[in-house]
């Protein structure tokens, strides 16, 4: 009886979501992270970036997959984090059109992005883009320079 009592007392409501109380601590470090970024990359960040913020400030270290798992966790309980491409952490809602997403492929695979650069990449009239770029620098998705 006491032993079941113990145990139980001990859970957490992570363990009791069907998920241990590893990826509690490291999962809200990991929000922590995105967070304090957010003003500088608009709420998406490279998981390689979060998991170097986070070894160089804690003793034990986290991996892609241990990051993967503490979002996975979070969304759970409906955080609304995302992973992108299986290399970013999205904090802010997301949701690209096609236009939006060949607009951050070309600026991701060019390194910046333009009218003339999508009517060569594309085929895009400047009116297109001016429209979709538009959006994207609003939501801080891209910026200019």
């Amino acid at each position: 009886g006491d032993v079941y009592k113990r145990q139980y007392m001990g859970r957490t409501m992570w363990s009791g979501l069907g998920f241990g109380e590893f990826y509690n601590q490291p999962a809200q470090k990991v929000l922590d992270i995105c967070n304090k970024h957010r003003s500088v990359n608009g709420g998406i960040m490279k998981i390689t970036d979060i998991i170097t913020y986070y070894n160089r400030n804690n003793r034990e270290p986290i991996s892609k997959y241990d990051v993967t798992a503490a979002l996975q966790t979070m969304n759970k309980l409906g955080t609304g984090c995302s992973i992108l491409r299986n290399e970013y952490v999205c904090t802010v809602p997301f949701s690209l059109s096609d236009d939006s997403q060949e607009l951050m492929n070309v600026a991701e695979e060019v390194g910046y992005v333009s009218a003339r650069v999508m009517q060569e990449k594309r085929r895009w009239e400047v009116d297109r883009f001016e429209a979709k770029i538009r959006v994207l620098v609003q939501d801080c998705l891209l910026y200019t320079s």
